[in-house]
């Protein structure tokens, strides 16, 4: 799960899993992945208030550390395999390296692209090859290998909304917001990738305005705009709706 906060060292401190739960409730802005464990989840977040650098807080001990020995400052960020792929703000790279901080392997560079930074990132695999989609500060959607040796433009003229949502990958379709949060398109990248077939499928799954959406295990949760506080929740493939929850 990826959440849109960021958190300080000061806010972990005496933080157990209902803590966190309050953390949430009163900080403004943030990036934080929640990665299960054994027996409880880690909690990966963005500190800045120690210039951005990438910190592990593990529940079942209480220890909270920096991951990362040379502080990289994260932009967007996608944790894939045990690994994160992720921005940094130091050189306008794209990097990854192992949750624990080790094997930190520079990627390639968003200026490659005529790129200054990304609005969010999104690493994927399909057939055991990973590739990166991305949105980059032009307002159009990159797809990528791994090593950004390969890429195409996928979708151009995003609208200030859309960049601020996230890019989800399930079950061989890519999932964005256009039209300025009014559609939700679901592209499929796996038979693009894997197939003969020379263009990517683009549909549109849902034409719901919305203020936010996530897509998860087949389930796309619309947060809507006009639904005084409702999730809708429809099939990731079909579009059938399961279920509104009115939360008003």
């Amino acid at each position: 799960m990826v959440l849109g906060v960021l958190v300080s060292s000061e806010d972990m401190k005496e933080m157990d899993e209902v803590g966190f739960a309050n953390v949430l409730k009163n900080v403004n802005e943030t990036s934080v992945s929640i990665i299960d464990g054994m027996q409880r989840s880690n909690i990966y977040f963005e500190n800045y208030d120690d210039e951005y650098s990438y910190w592990c807080y593990e529940p079942a001990t209480g220890d909270y550390y920096c991951v990362d020995p040379e502080k990289h400052a994260f932009n967007f960020y996608s944790i894939l395999n045990g690994y994160v792929y992720y921005e940094c703000l130091n050189d306008g790279a794209i990097y990854k390296m192992r949750l624990d901080g080790t094997d930190k392997e520079y990627l390639f560079s968003l200026a490659d692209y005529g790129l200054g930074t990304t609005k969010c990132i999104s690493a994927f695999e399909v057939a055991g090859n990973v590739y990166l989609a991305f949105i980059g500060d032009d307002n159009s959607m990159y797809l990528t290998s791994e090593d950004g040796s390969e890429y195409e433009v996928v979708t151009t003229d995003l609208q200030e909304f859309d960049i601020t949502q996230d890019i989800y990958f399930e079950d061989g379709y890519l999932y964005y917001s256009d039209m300025n949060g009014t559609e939700i398109h679901m592209l499929g990248v796996e038979e693009y990738l894997t197939t003969d077939v020379t263009e990517m499928s683009n549909q549109i799954i849902s034409r719901d305005s919305f203020y936010y959406f996530e897509v998860k295990q087949g389930m796309i949760f619309i947060e809507l705009y006009d639904g005084n506080n409702a999730i809708r929740v429809i099939d990731s493939k079909t579009g059938e709706e399961y279920n509104v929850f009115d939360f008003s």
